[in-house]
């Protein structure tokens, strides 16, 4: 590993302290608890260890079909025993209301009626509005986040119909109204499968359905976690805001990678997945999309769904790609679910997306006289933070995790000593895979008052440039 080369001017001071969702006071940061509808992970065997990491936040979708099984009989039992379990551990759960009822809807033939849409059906949209307002206020002073329906431009999620962006907007219409009856101070949202899907997005966005939300939550399963990131976030919240949805916010609802993808899978692109490669996709997702100003960003998923084969729409998956911070059937953390508590404890709502000056050099790092290309050095990430009045400088190379990529030693970065409030003296550098802390040695002060870090190391996933007192409460010394 590049940090065992006893060249660079590190010195390993300490360990991250990896805190409890309980000792966490807010984060943007969430976990998916995906599809506890359908029995495919064993929750009880969860719960505790998230809130062993510093999440506040966990997706749970609200199942009509386990809720309802008997016309107009609603037992909110496994839910509620969901709910308070998290509730207990530190974890605030956001719900994703969604999915048909067989119950209402003959031609359902899965379970879970996952995509089947309640509008299609006379008699199913009078029972969807009852249980709406039954779950609403059942659930009144434990969940205030919800999101109406789950990706509902893709058929999978859309039966029997094809996908439509009107009629995803009337069934918002339809429920958001029953939800704020209930709960006043709701917050309501939206969900697309994807950034900016343009033959769906503008059209959804066109029906002024913004007057009925609070936020809007997109999904990214790209492989590169920041491909085109900035540019769709930009591009949705003009589109809201010239539709009457300026305060609308925007949230990563859903996104993830797993540690191992079955044979054929469009994300398998170069080698096999690992948990190595599963933990660095995490964490650049993480910093990406805070540093997008994103009011949540929730990684899919807490567990492989391995319990039993995952059906959704006309598709059933019996060898899924293993999503889970934990490891399916055994539930032992995967390299992710360390890399996660250590992104929880440092960004939580004392770290501050925050616009700083930052010049990433490479010239040391590549050999005298070797051909490179320069555009190396125009794809660097550098995306900034402060805590505490610090500077936080969280900087990568965005190259395909898949990829192995070996990293480069000797690099420097240069920025403006004082522009966050005050100044870094006491350099540090933060490994949030390896849970590791190192003091920098090799700093200098430069032309026109610009600071230097030199001899650096730079991989493929964020390391944190910043002072030691901007997280002396989040270091275990060695």
């Amino acid at each position: 590993m590049i940090f065992s080369d006893h060249t660079l001017p590190l010195q390993k001071i300490g360990s991250l302290r990896r805190l409890p969702s309980r000792d966490i006071r807010q984060s943007a940061i969430s976990v998916g608890m995906e599809c506890l509808d359908r029995d495919v992970f064993n929750f009880d065997r969860c719960y505790e260890q998230l809130g062993a990491i510093g999440v506040k936040w966990a997706r749970v979708q609200t199942g009509w079909c386990k809720c309802e099984t008997r016309k107009g009989e609603y037992d909110f039992a496994w839910l509620d025993h969901i709910v308070d379990s998290l509730l207990a551990v530190g974890v605030q759960p956001w719900f994703n209301l969604g999915f048909g009822n067989k119950l209402y809807m003959p031609d359902v033939y899965t379970d879970a009626a996952v995509g089947f849409v309640p509008l299609y059906y006379p008699e199913g949209l009078v029972a969807w509005k009852k249980f709406v307002s039954a779950v609403a206020r059942h659930f009144h002073g434990r969940v205030r986040r919800w999101e109406i329906w789950n990706e509902p431009e893709g058929k999978n999620f859309w039966q029997p119909s094809n996908p439509d962006p009107r009629e995803y907007a009337r069934l918002i219409r339809e429920t958001a109204p029953l939800i704020r009856a209930e709960i006043s101070d709701a917050e309501i949202g939206s969900c697309l499968a994807g950034m900016v899907n343009l033959h769906y997005f503008p059209g959804f966005v066109a029906t002024g359905i913004a007057s009925e939300l609070d936020f809007h939550c997109f999904h990214n399963y790209n492989i590169l976690p920041e491909l085109n990131l900035h540019r769709a976030v930009q591009a949705q919240r003009r589109s809201f805001a010239a539709h009457g949805g300026s305060h609308l916010k925007l949230a990563m609802g859903e996104g993830g990678y797993a540690s191992y993808f079955p044979a054929g899978h469009w994300m398998g692109t170069h080698v096999m997945a690992s948990e190595k490669n599963q933990a660095k996709w995490l964490l650049r997702r993480i910093v990406a999309d805070l540093g997008e100003d994103l009011m949540m960003t929730s990684f899919f998923q807490m567990a492989d769904m391995m319990e039993k084969p995952y059906s959704m729409g006309d598709v059933t998956r019996k060898n899924p790609a293993r999503h889970g911070l934990l490891n399916g059937l055994s539930y032992t953390p995967k390299m992710s679910y360390y890399a996660m508590a250590s992104a929880a404890a440092l960004f939580d709502d004392e770290t501050l997306h925050t616009d700083l000056y930052a010049q990433p050099d490479t010239t040391a790092s590549i050999p005298r006289g070797t051909p490179v290309s320069r555009l190396f050095d125009l794809a660097l990430s550098v995306v900034t933070f402060t805590r505490k009045g610090f500077p936080i400088y969280a900087y990568h190379i965005p190259e395909d995790v898949q990829c192995d990529f070996p990293g480069y030693r000797n690099f420097q970065l240069h920025f403006l000593p004082g522009e966050a409030g005050r100044p870094i003296c006491n350099p540090v550098l933060i490994d949030m895979l390896a849970g590791t802390v190192y003091a920098v040695t090799n700093t200098a002060s430069v032309a026109s008052g610009i600071h230097c870090c030199q001899g650096l190391p730079i991989v493929d996933y964020p390391l944190l440039l910043t002072d030691r007192d901007a997280i002396s409460d989040r270091i275990d010394d060695k």
